[in-house]
């Protein structure tokens, strides 16, 4: 799974969360009984608890990918092989010159 599809997916979740967090908060003032609103209070707690998880989660993902593409070699064997062949282009053109200035010389 792309990096971006998963924090998309953990946004979608936590803006859903924040949602239920809204309507509990807003359903707690609405109680008057104090079981329920230890009900929903234990719920909102809960929920932040997961929030939090999730919160964790994204940065842990986005984390591992950073390090993956700091330490990947294929992507750095792409970069050397690259540098390679700039390096041999430039000395073949060097090349083609000495031997084009070798033979305008005589």
């Amino acid at each position: 799974m792309q990096i971006d599809n998963l924090s998309e997916q953990l946004d979608d979740k936590l803006s859903r969360l924040d949602q239920q967090l809204a309507n509990l908060r807003e359903a707690r003032q609405q109680v008057d009984d104090a079981a329920a609103q230890s009900v929903i209070d234990d719920d909102i707690a809960t929920l932040l608890d997961t929030r939090a998880r999730l919160l964790k989660s994204r940065s842990l993902a986005w984390k591992v990918h950073q390090l993956r593409q700091q330490t990947d070699p294929n992507s750095r064997d792409t970069r050397y092989r690259s540098l390679g062949l700039a390096l041999m282009v430039f000395s073949g053109f060097a090349l083609a010159g000495l031997i084009a200035a070798y033979f305008w010389l005589l």
